[in-house]
């Protein structure tokens, strides 16, 4: 049986973004704008049904003093043709997209 285990931190500094003239949908180091509510309008977007296959996706806060920054964790089971997918999502309602085009 093959897994892959995929970490990814998500720290975006939106003063970075600005310097090199790009949007940031989601700052997830900014604590005042991304809350663990916010955190909860994620949902997981993964093969949870077939065995082979069988996915599993979680985001989550990492915060300390100095920090904080959203850290996505995947675990790919791949299916005997090698697919398999595993992600967050979540609504776009409610969320100003008139500056990125």
């Amino acid at each position: 049986m093959n897994r892959l285990i995929v970490s990814s931190m998500m720290a975006v500094s939106a003063v970075q973004a600005v310097q090199k003239n790009k949007h940031v949908l989601v700052d997830f180091t900014d604590r005042e704008r991304f809350t663990d509510k916010d955190l909860g309008q994620w949902w997981e977007s993964s093969d949870t049904v077939r065995q082979q296959g069988m996915s599993k996706a979680i985001l989550s806060l990492q915060k300390t003093k100095v920090y904080q920054r959203g850290i996505l964790f995947v675990l790919l089971n791949p299916q005997p043709n090698g697919a398999a997918f595993a992600g967050v999502k979540r609504s776009t309602e409610g969320i100003d997209l008139t500056d990125h085009k």
